[in-house]
């Protein structure tokens, strides 16, 4: 809990002030903690009760804490505040078996050994003898009886109260009870209504705000915790348990994210509150609805908010939610996030697989930053820092290399030389080819790329010519034809790839190719047919491939129709027969 009781939630500060009440007096009374599952009732007992015990500021010598999930009768409640009573000092550690030797021979010296020995004619062994009269020990200490919502089906709500009152008043103890009523069953609720105000002294509803529970379940938090307690907030969550269950989610990712971005190990924490308090707070666990929403508005293919008009009123509230929240789309990161919510374990290999993409994009996206910044010291204003502008501009490209791309480079030479600066312009596309010399070829290829200029820096493309010679070429012919058939669009270097091709290598790649392939390729050789102002290389292109279909068309009468149907008539049948051409009736 916080330390300054000024600065705590009023709820919280209410139920400190009362717990303090009740645990510094040994006057006997029964005290009431209602509120919701999750709002932390019990979390907050327990540690204002650790801190009473540190302040020695517990009136009476003896402590029981009893959960009723499961317990079916009276003598098993008995017998459970006998087995679980420690001394005050011990409060905050579980009960051991030196303790109940203890509770126990305090059961034979109150008995009496005469009384016992008299009971073992009724009873197998001393054991059964000691369970019985174990409750007589129980006098003059605080109980706390928890969870009376989940009790067992054959304990009643009334029989629990009665056990209460006899324990304020014969065996002059404190009873704090733990109850979610909400929760009670129907005829426990009426049983609760009927003796309450007879057997209950005190009655609180603990009933914190989503920053109280924060406050309350990350005290003093700091660090990623805090960014935990922020998210929290923001969804409204107010389930304790729900928190401390998201809670060691997060302390587990954190050390497998501290390398990365802070970007990431935040967008982790985020995710890991929404999906947490989707998946955690759900009433059943067939109840996924709020999850397949995310997945389904939200998830990897994005396009923007889903349309107010097909959602129900449920789901427009989880969209304003997420808007207000700032989670906009579900990553590969998310899904690893998600798993590990549902299953209880991360998949390291995983998370930090995704996470190292993630940390790559965020470099790129501060790299770009500082490129942008750099070069609006250049363009944003008409002050005399030539020299200060450069000296950013160069410091920019020199620390941000490895996401300076070919355009970036030929803008900032340019610049410099039209500045009078060629020699710092040479020396920065010298280091510019050292450090990006495991790039491949297409990197290389000025003239292919697609944000080229019309007359590159002249230092550059020879360079860049230079180092795309070191690359051995493995011209796929077909892919090529494909290309352009595709495309309407090649290269000098798809040209001369083409044009080395003979008649021979053309008739076999177009007998090689079936269907649509075939076709795109022999129409993409002879397309160049097209272009009135060609060189010679084209029409070594064209030349071959008509002299290779030729071949083809004279193997058989079928290939003879094969052919004339994809090109036409050749020339010289054009000429001498009218209209001559392919028979757009047939296929």
């Amino acid at each position: 809990m916080t330390a300054n009781p000024d600065s705590e939630p009023t709820s919280t500060k209410l139920l400190r002030a009362e717990i303090e009440r009740f645990l510094a007096t040994d006057a006997p009374e029964v005290l009431s903690i209602r509120g919701k599952w999750g709002a932390g009732k019990t979390y907050a007992w327990n540690s204002f009760l650790m801190k009473a015990k540190d302040t020695e500021k517990i009136a009476l010598k003896s402590y029981a804490y009893v959960s009723l999930f499961g317990i079916q009768s009276l003598d098993e409640l008995k017998y459970a505040v006998f087995e679980n009573t420690v001394n005050a000092k011990d409060i905050g550690f579980e009960p051991t078996i030196e303790g109940l030797k203890e509770n126990a021979a305090a059961v034979l010296k109150r008995a009496g050994k005469h009384s016992i020995a008299g009971m073992l004619s009724y009873f197998k062994n001393v054991a059964d003898a000691v369970k019985m009269v174990s409750f007589l020990s129980v006098t003059r200490q605080i109980i706390c009886i928890d969870d009376i919502e989940r009790k067992g089906k054959s304990l009643r709500t009334q029989d629990v109260l009665g056990l209460v009152s006899l324990l304020r008043e014969r065996r002059k103890c404190k009873v704090v009870l733990i109850l979610n009523d909400d929760e009670l069953e129907e005829d426990d609720k009426k049983q609760l209504a009927k003796f309450q105000e007879k057997v209950i002294d005190s009655s609180l509803l603990f009933a914190p705000t989503a920053k109280d529970c924060a406050e309350i379940a990350l005290p003093k938090a700091t660090g990623p915790l805090a960014h935990l307690a922020k998210h929290c907030v923001a969804l409204g969550l107010s389930n304790i348990r729900v928190i401390k269950k998201i809670e060691r989610l997060v302390v587990q990712v954190e050390p497998l994210l501290t390398n990365y971005n802070s970007a990431i190990l935040e967008q982790a924490i985020q995710t890991l509150t929404l999906f947490g308090w989707a998946h955690f707070g759900r009433t059943s666990d067939s109840d996924v609805s709020l999850l397949s929403y995310i997945l389904k508005h939200h998830g990897n293919q994005w396009f923007g908010p889903p349309d107010p008009d097909k959602l129900s009123d449920e789901e427009k509230k989880w969209a304003a939610l997420l808007d207000s929240y700032s989670f906009t789309n579900v990553d590969d990161l998310d899904l690893v996030l998600l798993d590990a919510v549902r299953n209880g374990f991360i998949d390291v290999e995983r998370l930090q697989h995704d996470a190292e993409i993630l940390d790559e994009k965020h470099k790129a996206a501060q790299s770009d930053k500082a490129l942008n910044e750099a070069w609006r010291r250049i363009h944003d204003s008409f002050d005399d820092n030539e020299d200060e502008a450069l000296d950013g501009l160069v410091t920019a490209y020199t620390e941000n290399i490895q996401v300076v791309t070919p355009g970036n480079l030929e803008a900032l030479m340019v610049l410099l030389k039209d500045l009078g600066h060629d020699d710092l312009a040479r020396e920065g596309l010298t280091f510019f080819m050292q450090e990006r010399k495991e790039e491949d070829r297409n990197f290389y290829d000025i003239e292919n790329h697609p944000f080229r200029s019309q007359s590159p820096d002249p230092d550059m493309k020879k360079a860049f010519d230079e180092r795309l010679a070191t690359f051995k070429i493995d011209v796929v012919p077909a892919d090529i034809l494909k290309r352009i058939g595709e495309h309407q669009a090649w290269s000098s270097s798809d040209i001369a790839a083409l044009s080395a091709l003979s008649a021979a290598d053309y008739k076999s790649l177009f007998k090689t190719l079936r269907g649509p392939a075939m076709r795109t390729a022999v129409r993409a050789a002879l397309g160049f047919e097209r272009i009135s102002n060609r060189g010679g290389e084209y029409d070594s292109i064209i030349n071959n491939a008509r002299q290779a279909l030729e071949e083809i068309a004279a193997e058989s009468p079928l290939n003879k129709r094969r052919v004339r149907y994809l090109i036409g008539a050749p020339p010289a049948e054009r000429q001498n027969v009218p209209n001559a051409g392919v028979n757009r009736d047939e296929g």
